[in-house]
């Protein structure tokens, strides 16, 4: 009786130390969990940073290149005023200098007339890019919050089965106080033991 007693305080002690096993485990994964979700976002924020100021070039440099096209139909404009002007030139030289300005003038719509394209184009990627992106933070949040749940249960039900195992132990010994000589407590014992 002894025996067996000493092993049922020998394996209390033992769920004692698997408890405090399970904390540390929880903790732990509590901890890489956190650590994982801290480096997804870090990159998220590096990504979205490095996106904007890509983005925010490209637009720079579309402005850039729309104001220097403005400039140089400004310049046109004016060198045709200047031609206009002059009346010592022939007529010949005067058609050709207009049908070299208005081919210009016809080219450089052209690149003006690209660029609001190229920003929608920009801005639709853009936005697939932050829509992309809630969606993986989303998922994040979802799979930590199942995480935790799954640990809470787990816990839940590892302290249920050690409430268990000792309402067994009390019972039986119990038991034995009433019926020292009774063999099949001591086989209970054993039975709860093992299980």
């Amino acid at each position: 009786m002894k025996e067996i007693f000493e092993e049922l305080e020998a394996e209390v002690d033992q769920n004692v130390v698997n408890r405090k096993y399970d904390e540390i485990e929880r903790k732990n994964l509590l901890i890489a969990n956190d650590n994982l979700i801290a480096d997804c976002l870090s990159k998220e924020v590096f990504y979205i940073a490095t996106n904007s100021e890509l983005t925010v070039s490209r637009f720079t440099e579309m402005h850039d290149a729309h104001t220097v096209v403005q400039a140089r139909c400004l310049e046109l404009e004016a060198e045709l005023s200047k031609l206009h002007d002059k009346e010592t030139r022939s007529e010949a030289d005067r058609t050709l200098d207009f049908r070299a300005l208005d081919f210009q003038i016809t080219q450089l719509t052209k690149k003006v007339t690209v660029l609001p394209e190229q920003n929608e184009l920009y801005r639709a990627e853009n936005a697939k890019i932050k829509q992309h992106y809630k969606e993986l933070y989303s998922s994040i949040k979802i799979t930590r919050a199942k995480h935790i749940e799954q640990t809470t249960a787990l816990l839940t039900e590892n302290e249920n089965l050690k409430e268990s195992v000792k309402t067994l132990c009390e019972i039986v010994e119990e038991a034995r106080v009433e019926r020292p000589l009774d063999r099949s407590l001591a086989f209970a014992c054993l039975y709860t033991k093992q299980s």
